[in-house]
């Protein structure tokens, strides 16, 4: 992996790091109560991470294969649904899965050849783009993720 992708490679480990740490101090209550996204509690912004990592991860596993490929799921208001159903699992299983689908993400992202980061997909809310800016997106939400778990 070339310096300028491990480089991001490592910021986005440590933005989901910072986000991770922020939900083990969050008991079963606190992942209830209410983020700063209207109508969001924690437990949305969670599952928010955990899904767009998963997506990230299908489409990035998508160009190492070869085949460009779109987001799962490929809307807004899909996205929304399966936020809405993922919240109301415990809290405890939420993180987990938070944890496993960065796990996942990071894993694939360590699978792309050096040539393969201008590889594009498609990503939800951004049409097609390169695999390198997967990086930066996922980081966005990591980032705004953080911010969104104070009530």
């Amino acid at each position: 992996m070339n310096p300028t992708i491990a480089k991001r490679v490592a910021e986005v480990d440590e933005a989901f790091s910072n986000f991770a740490g922020a939900l083990v101090v969050l008991d079963d209550a606190a992942m209830r109560n209410a983020s700063l996204v209207p109508g969001w509690s924690r437990a949305h912004v969670v599952v928010n991470i955990a899904l767009r990592a998963d997506s990230n991860r299908a489409t990035v596993e998508g160009a190492i294969s070869g085949v460009e490929s779109a987001t799962c799921p490929t809307t807004a208001e899909q996205l929304e649904g399966d936020i809405k159903l993922a919240a109301m699992h415990e809290p405890a299983e939420i993180v987990v899965q938070c944890l496993d689908s960065h796990a996942l993400l990071m894993g694939a992202w360590g699978r792309v050849a050096d040539d393969g980061w201008q590889r594009t997909g498609e990503f939800l809310g951004e049409g097609p783009c390169s695999i390198e800016h997967s990086l930066e997106l996922h980081l966005s939400e990591l980032v705004a993720g953080r911010t969104n778990l104070n009530g």
